[in-house]
């Protein structure tokens, strides 16, 4: 893989670490590994940041500037990077327009599979209209059909650790996950009423948001929060299922890193996962929306043994390398970035 010349600098603006963030830093950790000069630019201080913690701790080049325009200029007139990479919409927005009078090529990827309420439509309808000023990236084929014009599929893609980690057999007790935001379009509600139905298995919710201190108020006394952390990694061998309840979705990094972990996905059929899911063979889609019968699921595979189990799993896993994993697709952002130089060039 032939690097570009100069420095890839990747803009969002960021106040938590969610499924943008996990796969700037996945793109930042891919690009350093190939060699490749980049840095991590936050539009805006927001304090401290994961995101921030994870890149220094691995020696990538990370700036937090003051959310003001003139700020972001004077940064891009003077390193005059190759490639300006912008994540999210008002990143998107911003980095277009400066790129556009710095003459610095620019690729924008999409990640938002849901429409939005209040200022995200204002955001949406400007992040459009200013598409042709950059080589788009869509994370899912659903994302990508509700772009204005054509852009390159890339998937999400993460690492896959080296060996998938040793589980013992699922018994009744066995554990369950949510993780994510607590927000309507993520579905926790859908979550709640999961483990309402089957109070002898036990439920784990992994993230904030705004939605968090209804559900704690409402919940069974089988569901246990655990917060925002900063590193799931640590978390999968301890949990069986991870069960993914949006309502609406792009392709979803939790789902490709449980994967990649060997932890069986349970998931509504909303965006990129019916592409992602093979049902019954790495993992299982459920209609949207259906919490009952994501409940039958859960209770069916209880009652299968542990060498159905791992074939799941490993057929899981298998899937992530070959089609998912950063080595895969790497190379394909990366002639997306040189087809973005030629066009700036002319």
């Amino acid at each position: 893989m032939h690097t570009i010349n100069n420095e890839i600098f990747i803009l969002l603006d960021s106040s938590g670490f969610g499924g943008i963030e996990s796969h700037v830093l996945n793109l930042a950790r891919g690009l350093k590994r190939a060699y490749q000069p980049v840095c991590i630019v936050f539009y805006q201080c927001h304090g401290s940041h994961d995101l921030a913690e994870k890149a220094r701790q691995e020696g990538i080049a990370l700036v937090k500037l003051d959310g003001r325009l003139s700020s972001l200029y004077r940064l891009l007139n003077q390193h005059k990077p190759h490639i300006l990479h912008t994540h999210g919409y008002k990143s998107s927005i911003i980095g277009r327009v400066l790129a556009k009078i710095l003459s610095i090529a620019v690729v924008s990827t999409h990640h938002a599979g849901e429409p939005g309420p209040g200022r995200i439509q204002f955001y949406t309808y400007l992040d459009r209209l200013l598409f042709s000023w950059a080589v788009n990236i869509a994370v899912s084929k659903t994302v990508a059909c509700q772009l204005p014009a054509k852009a390159a599929v890339i998937a999400n893609f993460v690492a896959c650790p080296a060996q998938l980690p040793k589980k013992q057999m699922v018994s009744k007790s066995g554990h369950i996950a949510f993780v994510g935001r607590l927000s309507h379009e993520k579905g926790p509600d859908c979550f709640m009423d999961l483990a309402s139905q089957l109070t002898t298995l036990q439920f784990s919710v992994f993230g904030d948001g705004p939605m968090r201190e209804t559900l704690q108020r409402t919940s069974t006394a089988n569901v246990h929060f655990q917060g925002n952390v900063s590193q799931m990694q640590s978390y999968w061998q301890d949990i069986d299922y991870l069960c993914i309840t949006s309502r609406h979705e792009g392709l979803p990094l939790v789902a490709l890193e449980a994967m990649a972990n060997g932890v069986i996905v349970i998931a509504f059929s909303v965006g990129g996962l019916a592409h992602l899911i093979q049902h019954g063979k790495n993992g299982y889609l459920i209609s949207p929306a259906d919490t009952n019968a994501m409940a039958q699921m859960l209770i069916r595979l209880m009652s299968c043994s542990e060498q159905q189990l791992q074939r799941i799993r490993r057929q899981a896993r298998h899937h992530i390398q070959q089609r998912y994993s950063t080595e895969r697709l790497l190379p394909r952002v990366m002639s997306v970035y040189r087809y973005a130089l030629s066009k700036a060039a002319i």
